[in-house]
């Protein structure tokens, strides 16, 4: 009889340290592949240097790739890849001045057929930042802090505080950040774009995402605009 109780009570305890062991296990996230910069959908290239980018607009993607359903908190997460393959020139890319527009202005866009990324007559980089210089109507998506975007993340007890700290710590690490990008390196990473409580990704037939970086040698600037549909 003591027999049998003592081997019920250690198949109880093993059966409770498993418990415990998965229940303190952290959670694991999906790592954003990183491809050739010229195979992604939204590509282009200029004086060499060719920015990527990618939209993160499914809420399963998000929380598979950060443990958060950031469309359901209003952060858009966009996938940006630049490469510098100008064997002279530097250029800093420039995440502050990094914004996104729904419109269904077109008449000053000119849409390249061959090309998913869109030209203007507009090369001061304000086009796309509230001024109308462009597009005349729409909301403009700006870049926010990763720190900024943390009170989504609650907490309750220990597995959820380490499971809050994992995810905060990827939204940190993974985010693009103003970068000088020397001859043959390219550099990556998310920007996480603050919906306005106005828009809905869906509503809109397609967005405008604008890129700004610089030629630090010559001062001179680059424009990255590129037609997204969400």
């Amino acid at each position: 009889m003591l027999v049998k109780l003592f081997s019920i009570y250690k198949w109880s305890v093993l059966f409770f340290i498993i418990a415990i062991s998965s229940s303190c296990a952290t959670v694991t996230l999906k790592k954003q592949e990183v491809k050739p910069v010229e195979s992604y959908k939204y590509s282009s290239s200029k004086d060499a240097l060719t920015v990527a980018v990618q939209p993160m607009s499914r809420s399963e993607d998000c929380i598979e790739y950060f443990g958060s359903d950031l469309i359901a908190n209003k952060i858009l997460p966009i996938f940006i890849v630049v490469e510098n393959k100008n064997p002279s020139l530097n250029f800093t890319i420039f995440k502050e001045k990094i914004t996104m527009q729904s419109s269904s202005a077109t008449d000053n866009l000119i849409s390249d057929k061959d090309q998913n990324y869109l030209k203007s007559s507009q090369n001061t980089g304000e086009a796309l930042s509230g001024t109308g210089a462009v597009i005349s109507s729409g909301a403009v998506f700006m870049p926010i802090g990763a720190l900024a975007a943390a009170p989504f993340l609650l907490v309750a007890g220990a597995k959820q505080m380490t499971d809050s700290a994992t995810i905060k710590y990827n939204f940190t690490d993974n985010e693009f950040r103003t970068k000088t990008i020397t001859p043959g390196k390219n550099s990556y990473g998310f920007v996480y774009l603050k919906i306005p409580e106005t828009i809905n990704l869906k509503n809109s037939d397609f967005y405008i995402l604008s890129i700004i970086a610089k030629d630090i040698e010559n001062d001179k600037q680059l424009n990255f605009e590129f037609k997204i549909s969400l």
